[in-house]
């Protein structure tokens, strides 16, 4: 008996309508014969769906099963003929027989008093259809789970195009070296893609899972893929619990399930997963940046965030910041650590620039904050290693992403529960969290005060309730609250005199203004000095940033003077004591990086007559410090020098710093172009200038005083003509071009009126 055949004719040229048989011969017990009518072409599914059917029927009901049901199990051992039950040869047993009857035994069994297959083979029947159908549902839910994995691999592939485009600029900049760099292509663990980068950039970009036995204990759960698949509780609580639900958008916020799986985009944008870096290498920029550039920024907490592994999890954006910093501090600058360091700035950006274009309500938190700020302070270096190397510093990138931080700070309540917790009237001891949120507030009011005098633009934030709490935030001796405290006062003194202004903008205070101002700093610095001791040199925070201050609010009025086309004229008496203050401010920002100012006690450098004679040498344990510092400290030092050479160039000073103005004999005054003895202060000063911003560059693969001493090159000739020092030593500043006036002249305005400096250093 053929139990699986099925004969069906189709012929398309039929009419629709006509009827297309097919019979099945299924024998006793077996099915009725079907037909099929074709009434539309969907009869091809029809079929399909008998054919479904016909399987899974032979799965639950095997023919061999039904053969082996005519003969007991003990009369086909003795191959003898089998009666069933109530008389009658097996043959003419029907299957139809009832279930009372089917489960007797057969006669010749009953006759021999044995046990008869009979009684059990409708369990046995029952058994293996029920076996037959687990294994169909069984089946089912492998498949249904397989379409499943495969859609998420699907959705996984698309978004991670993502990855491409970040590093498709780089890859498309004309002579930028970066050819061979495939960071776009991390998340597959595909062996030929390992090799090519480990042969062409001697990166380890094997698998994230591969790596883990190399990584500390306490690292392990921050590698592999599943990295980000339980994003950590704390990004979306300080957003969660800021939000009023009172407002229209807060309640649809909430009554959205869930927000955006970030989860495949952050892998698309890890460094580690890109092979950009090795988890060893990302955990040494954090030590680099904790044990060196954490002091001049100090918004990250030492005693949590010390773990590249713990917040690469925690906040990826803040992860890519920090490794960024820390990684333009690298000792050599080769290919390789050069593509390293544009694909991380690449990744960095991305996810900077998500923040601000696609920002979400997970995306409001206090590592976000944080993030910003890193960058703000510390901007990369654009086309490292080429002609096209640009600065990317300037104050209308600055001013712009500060807004962002500020905005996201706003809507956390930054401004209120940061200050809160430290206020005389709490009894409680504030907590790890508390100081750190004060800590980012305070960076932000640094940030916003410092950009209000470097771009002309109104300051946004009010540090005097932080000024309020400043005794009760400090009282732990901590030297990185004491430069905050220290500098939030600077920040109030500075928005004091805008308010008596009666102007926004700092740096166009009138007269009396300007004199409160300078006797406010003095007291400051007389009252900062017994509290700060010995513990802080006068060539770090806060003191960098007192000096920033007097320099550029004073030196605001005197763009008229120090221009060639202003003459002398007339000189106001306040103009002279702001021209006198600024010079004194400038010498002493270069000074404060000789050898010579460890002599004699600070306060005694009250005027510059005070500075020593003799020849000044770098303080190298001071420059090796100074140089992890912020962007802005480096800006304060070229304008500091870049000020004393226009005053000299322009006629307003001597080599020695005097005011022309205030000379009653000029007759042995050596003014310019006249040369410069080597004893004059002048060109002691601008002489150690440049060896600072020498040493401070060497050896390392993206510093801003590299750029900085590449832009002031024309500067420095106007002093030192040939760049060969006293004992013969040529300078590793390279050939020096003709000096141009006007180029000088526009450098100095640039820096007066904005500190824009994102043009081509190179």
């Amino acid at each position: 008996m053929d139990h699986s055949r099925l004969r069906a004719d189709f012929n398309d040229e039929l009419a629709v309508d006509e009827a297309i048989a097919a019979d099945t011969d299924w024998g006793a017990g077996g099915p009725p014969s079907a037909k099929i009518y074709r009434t539309s072409k969907g009869t091809y599914s029809m079929l399909l769906s008998l054919s479904c059917f016909l399987l899974v029927y032979l799965l639950l009901y095997d023919p061999l099963t039904i053969l082996s049901g005519a003969a007991c199990a003990q009369c086909r051992g003795r191959k003898q003929k089998c009666s069933r039950p109530g008389g009658g040869s097996s043959a003419g047993a029907s299957a139809s027989a009832p279930e009372d009857q089917a489960r007797q035994p057969c006669r010749r069994c009953a006759h021999s008093g044995v046990q008869c297959s009979f009684t059990a083979a409708t369990n046995e029947q029952g058994d293996a259809a029920s076996r037959s159908a687990r294994k169909v549902d069984r089946l089912q839910k492998q498949v249904n789970e397989q379409a499943s994995r495969i859609s998420q691999l699907e959705a996984t592939v698309s978004n991670l195009s993502a990855a491409v485009a970040v590093v498709s600029r780089v890859n498309r900049t004309p002579d930028s070296g970066l050819d061979d760099l495939h960071v776009a292509n991390p998340p597959g663990p595909s062996p030929q893609g390992t090799k090519r980068w480990h042969d062409r950039a001697s990166v380890t970009a094997t698998s994230p899972l591969s790596k883990r036995p190399k990584i500390r204990n306490d690292e392990i759960f921050a590698s592999g893929p599943a990295l980000f698949q339980n994003p950590s509780p704390g990004r979306r609580s300080d957003a969660h619990g800021s939000v009023d639900f009172s407002t229209p958008m807060s309640m649809l916020r909430h009554l959205r399930h869930d927000i955006h799986d970030m989860s495949v985009e952050n892998e698309a944008l890890d460094p580690i997963i890109c092979g950009v870096m090795t988890m060893e290498q990302a955990q040494e920029t954090f030590d680099t940046f904790f044990d060196h550039c954490h002091k001049w920024a100090p918004v990250l907490c030492p005693q949590t965030q010390t773990s590249a592994a713990i917040i690469r999890r925690s906040c990826p954006a803040l992860f890519i910041s920090v490794c960024c910093i820390g990684y333009r501090f690298t000792s050599t600058s080769t290919t390789e650590t050069q593509r390293r360091y544009m694909a991380l700035i690449s990744l960095l950006d991305h996810s900077l620039s998500r923040l601000l274009l696609k920002p979400n309500l997970a995306d409001v938190n206090l590592d976000h904050i944080r993030a910003i700020l890193l960058y703000i302070q510390w901007m990369p270096v654009d086309n490292i290693g080429n002609s096209s190397r640009s600065i990317r510093y300037n104050a209308i990138s600055a001013w712009s992403m500060l807004g962002l931080a500020i905005r996201y700070a706003l809507f956390l309540g930054l401004h209120q529960d940061a200050v809160l917790p430290f206020k005389s009237d709490n009894n409680e001891l504030p907590t790890l969290e508390d100081v750190g949120r004060l800590r980012v507030w305070i960076n932000l009011l640094t940030c916003d005060a410092a950009l209000t005098l470097s771009s002309g633009l109104p300051a946004t934030l009010n540090p005097d309730p932080v000024v309020a709490v400043a005794g009760r935030f400090r009282s732990n001796d901590n030297p990185d609250d004491t430069r905050s405290s220290a500098t939030c006062e600077l920040v109030s003194i500075l928005k004091r005199a805008t308010r008596r202004s009666g102007s926004p903008n700092a740096r166009s205070l009138d007269a009396d203004c300007l004199r409160q101002v300078n006797l406010e700093l003095d007291t400051w610095e007389t009252d900062w000095n017994p509290i700060i001791g010995d513990q802080i040199q006068h060539y770090q925070m806060p003191f960098t940033t007192l000096r920033s201050y007097r320099l550029s609010i004073n030196s605001a009025c005197l763009s008229p003077l120090i221009r060639p086309s202003g003459g002398q004229g007339q000189i106001s008496i306040y103009v002279l004591q702001a021209l006198e203050v600024s010079l004194h401010t400038a010498a002493l920002t270069i000074f404060a990086l000789a050898e010579q100012s460890r002599d004699r006690s600070w306060r005694h450098y009250k005027s510059i007559d005070s500075l020593p004679r003799g020849r000044y040498t770098p303080d190298i344990e001071a420059i090796n410090r100074i140089k992890y510092s912020v962007d802005s400290t480096w800006i304060s030092y070229s304008f500091a020098t870049m000020f004393l050479v226009l005053c000299y160039k322009n006629g307003i000073i001597d080599e020695n710093l005097k005011i022309l103005a205030l000379c009653y004999s000029t007759a042995d005054v050596v003014t310019f172009p006249r040369r410069q003895a080597p004893s004059s202060l002048l060109f002691r000063l601008v002489s150690l200038a440049m060896q600072i911003f020498d040493v401070a560059s060497t050896n390392l693969l993206a510093h801003l005083a590299l750029d900085q001493k590449l832009l002031l090159s024309g500067v420095f000739a106007v002093v030192l003509g040939d760049l060969d020092t006293d004992d013969g030593i040529p300078s590793e500043m390279p050939a020096m071009a003709s000096y141009s006036d006007r180029e000088v002249e526009a450098l100095f305005n640039s820096m007066v009126n904005g500190m824009d400096l994102g043009w081509y250093a190179g």
